[in-house]
């Protein structure tokens, strides 16, 4: 076939437009999706750390909640000793009710533990 009459240009010329805007339109459309999915992998991972961050936000204060209240119920006029048995047991419930492996007092006058 040759390419020497009107006709055949003309059909070349359709043919190599819309291979172009084809091209152009699959270019445009995967940039587009590349773009969407990039959006949303971010948008997940935040939602993942912010989940991730509340969780270990709450974890962490119920065992600031949990100290703190045995600190409440933790005797301040009695002298702290190794023998006394109702401080044992009080950081025995903290340290059970926690989860905790040890629990223990620090006493600031005299610094014992």
């Amino acid at each position: 076939m040759k390419i020497n009459s009107i006709k055949a240009k003309l059909l070349m010329l359709l043919f190599i437009s819309i291979f172009i805007s084809f091209v152009i339109l699959g270019f445009y459309n995967a940039q587009s999706s590349y773009s969407a999915q990039d959006q949303l992998v971010k948008q997940s991972s935040l939602n993942l750390a912010r989940e991730t961050s509340k969780f270990i936000n709450s974890y962490l204060k119920s065992k600031i909640d949990i100290v703190k209240a045995v600190r409440d119920v933790m005797p301040t006029d009695k002298e702290f000793n190794i023998n006394n048995i109702d401080l044992e047991k009080k950081l025995k419930l903290g340290s059970d009710s926690g989860g905790f492996d040890m629990l223990y007092i620090g006493v600031d006058k005299n610094g014992n533990f």
